[in-house]
């Protein structure tokens, strides 16, 4: 792989911005990839932020403190039905379909939750 921009010299990385094959020369180290130019720079720069507000949005991230809000929301429903089950079969009888969702969203949230710790960025 060649620089783009000096035929001659090999490349060392690739731009983050614009996608161009950078020898030493031409590359700025931003903490967040290289890049060949400020522009490029402003654009790996929204690009980062676009992805780490996105991993934070979905739990993904193990810096942040946020909720994961797939295994919240299914917490949330296996309650509701866990209640409603034991509700139901108290007053009319075993309500066997509420017990058996509940199970199932109960089984999901758990299963959310430990997806969201075993992720691992690739970047």
């Amino acid at each position: 792989m060649r620089c783009y921009y000096h035929s001659e010299t090999n490349g060392v990385g690739v731009c983050r911005g614009c996608g161009k094959a950078l020898c030493r020369r031409c590359t700025r180290d931003t903490g967040f990839g290289l890049t060949c130019s400020e522009a490029c720079t402003e654009r790996a720069r929204q690009h980062e932020q676009l992805v780490t507000f996105n991993r934070r949005l979905h739990g993904l991230d193990r810096r942040s403190a946020t909720l994961n809000a797939p295994a919240v929301m299914y917490t949330v429903f296996a309650l509701i039905l866990w209640g409603l089950g034991v509700y139901t079969s108290i007053t009319r009888g075993l309500d066997y379909l509420a017990l058996l969702v509940a199970a199932g969203f109960t089984v999901m949230a758990v299963l959310a939750y430990r997806r969201s710790k075993e992720f691992l960025p690739m970047c």
